[in-house]
């Protein structure tokens, strides 16, 4: 935040008019602030992306101002700091930017990566410059490169885990169930069998006393 302090010497009676000076200049102040905030720029891109070896991809970015844009560039930064071009060596000739027309009229600053290798995954962000609104970077898209056939492998890993759980939750239950009926079964016989053991005794009492 900036303060200016500006003195005026006016002439005796006009005192008025530079109160009314003051004033204008304030308020030519918080226009130009106003309409300086009100044309930055906004960068918008996808948190992630998923390519196959061999293959290639589009990394999507756009952005937002309120101007009108004739001038202006781009370019998209891998993670820590390596530039995504067709003249770094680790990108060397597999890079295709959205043309002129696309990125002033159409307000798209995306970036096409062919011939995916497993090292390209990583931290991409796309950095929009327009002169008098200033350089502007988006969050950042993670792109993860996987092999042929293993494209979606996390989605369908997912779902055959969620598919074991619920099967070995319900073999918990089953084996719950039949220990419990086992138990409970067990604590009948217990108690009951006792309780007859008497009768029998003196059953065969009493028939060993007939015989004598």
């Amino acid at each position: 935040m900036y303060f200016i302090f500006i003195h005026y010497h006016y002439p005796t009676g006009s005192a008025q008019t530079g109160l009314m000076d003051l004033k204008t200049l304030h308020l030519m102040f918080i226009l130009i602030s106003v309409s300086h905030a009100q044309q930055r720029i906004v960068v918008s891109q996808p948190s992630s992306a998923e390519g196959t070896e061999g293959g290639s991809i589009t990394l999507h970015c756009s952005y937002n101002s309120t101007s009108k844009i004739t001038v202006g560039s781009y370019r998209w930064v891998k993670d820590p700091s390596v530039t995504v071009r067709n003249t770094t060596q680790e990108f060397l000739g597999r890079v295709n930017l959205t043309s002129d027309q696309g990125f002033l009229l159409e307000r798209r600053a995306d970036i096409e990566i062919q011939d995916l290798r497993h090292y390209d995954s990583g931290m991409y962000r796309c950095v929009v410059n327009i002169p008098g609104l200033g350089v502007t970077t988006g969050n950042g898209t993670e792109l993860c490169v996987v092999k042929e056939g293993l494209k979606g492998t996390k989605v369908v890993l997912q779902g055959d885990i969620m598919v074991l759980i619920w099967l070995l939750l319900r073999a918990v239950l089953c084996t719950f169930g039949i220990t419990t009926t086992a138990l409970v079964t067990r604590l009948y016989y217990e108690k009951t069998i006792p309780q007859n053991r008497p009768s029998h005794s003196r059953e065969n009492e009493h028939k060993a006393g007939s015989r004598k």
